[in-house]
């Protein structure tokens, strides 16, 4: 058929040279997972995928064909031809298997190789900002620890690990706290949520929140439930618990609130 023809006019045949060039190009392959790896929220497998995807796309559209079979561990990337020979007729229906044709990396040409880089990065991008999200979504209505990283009028931008953008607003300051936002500035925040757009995860924070406090006794005593009745930001929180509390936890969160009076009322949750 047309394909077959032009794929022995593009790949003629493996010659010891590009039998050597396959070896190399595999080799930049597994430099290039493991430098992305390294900066990347994402498992090795999740980096590999995003790269078979990659190479998946680019050679599909190379071929101009719907399917592509990739398998970078084994070196193969096999692009699936319609067979044109298929025959139909009135009394029978035959149609022919599909033409699968290994094209081995040291084959691929610069085209392929720029637009499957590009490609590459994109899927990456897409992948961690899903992976990112889920993650973080788990941590909404929880304690987090952090560093200011900025702050500005309306803002504080907060580091708090991988690759996310922690915000705090204006509206989730606590006015006492305000000359000590400053850059590197550690505290811990209440994760208000989680907004995932344009390939970038934002986790939105307070540290003006009512259910701060319960959220870091919950860090404390994870089997036990706190409801917080009242809180004057920076001054005073009134809560209930379903346990006794010693001293020694209590002092801990009032340190982590920058020396907030706590009043546990009664424990009957």
């Amino acid at each position: 058929s047309i394909y077959i023809i032009e794929r022995e006019r593009l790949f003629p045949g493996r010659t010891p040279k590009k039998m050597r060039d396959e070896d190399q190009i595999q080799k930049e392959v597994q430099k290039l997972i493991a430098a992305v790896g390294s900066k990347t929220s994402l498992p090795r497998d999740g980096v590999v995928f995003a790269l078979e995807l990659a190479i998946e796309q680019a050679v599909c559209e190379f071929f101009k064909v719907p399917e592509c079979q990739v398998d970078i561990e084994d070196k193969s990337v096999a692009p699936i031809f319609q067979n044109l020979s298929s025959m139909e007729t009135d009394k029978t229906d035959k149609t022919l298997p599909n033409i699968v044709s290994d094209v081995p990396f040291g084959e691929f040409s610069k085209n392929i190789i720029k637009h499957c880089r590009k490609l590459f990065f994109r899927n990456l991008s897409l992948m961690e900002s899903a992976h990112l999200y889920e993650k973080w979504k788990c941590n909404v209505h929880q304690a987090v620890q952090g560093f200011i990283d900025r702050v500005d009028s309306d803002k504080a931008e907060i580091h708090i690990g991988d690759n996310v953008l922690g915000v705090m607003l204006k509206s989730e300051w606590v006015p006492k706290e305000i000359p000590l936002y400053r850059p590197g500035a550690v505290f811990w925040f209440y994760v208000n949520k989680v907004v995932e757009s344009k390939s970038a995860v934002t986790v939105y924070l307070s540290r003006g929140s009512k259910n701060l406090p319960a959220a870091l006794f919950k860090e404390k005593l994870p089997w036990a439930k706190f409801r917080v009745l009242k809180r004057i930001r920076g001054e005073k929180t009134w809560l209930n618990t379903s346990v006794p509390v010693d001293r020694e936890v209590i002092a801990e969160v009032r340190l982590k609130l920058k020396g907030e009076v706590i009043e546990i009322q009664k424990a009957d949750l």
